[in-house]
């Protein structure tokens, strides 16, 4: 389906006359074609590039080629440079986790240790009576 409806087509034979009319140069159609000779809308070549155009972003002007690189670097999350540098963050967060699961037990041992100290401390407190 194609995005641009037929009556903005049929207008630019009207404003063609016009800028005719008026001795002005007629208007230039520009098109994007595949290697095939199929002609692309900016509908299809924005799919295709998977961009949008430089005007949604809040450019005026903006070549495709450095939208696209932008957009690479915004969809490939990078994060650290080598492989060797992503495989120590991960390791460290591995160990972060772990350390994280082993001080939880360990927090909730001392309490239930607490706990069983104070419930004794009741019981001998009321054993006398």
């Amino acid at each position: 389906m194609n995005a641009v409806l037929s009556h903005t087509y049929a207008y630019l034979e009207v404003m063609d006359r016009w800028l005719k009319d008026h001795g002005m140069p007629p208007i230039t159609r520009v098109y994007k074609t595949t290697r095939d000779g199929k002609r692309l809308t900016l509908e299809d070549e924005c799919l295709q590039s998977c961009s949008l155009p430089s005007i949604a972003y809040g450019f005026k002007r903006c070549s495709l080629k450095h939208m696209q690189r932008e957009i690479q670097s915004q969809l490939q999350d990078k994060g650290i440079g080598t492989k060797a540098q992503q495989a120590l963050k991960l390791q460290h967060e591995q160990c972060k986790l772990e350390r994280k699961t082993k001080s939880r037990e360990q927090k909730e041992a001392e309490k239930d240790r607490q706990f069983a100290i104070r419930q004794e401390k009741k019981k001998a407190k009321h054993r006398g009576r």
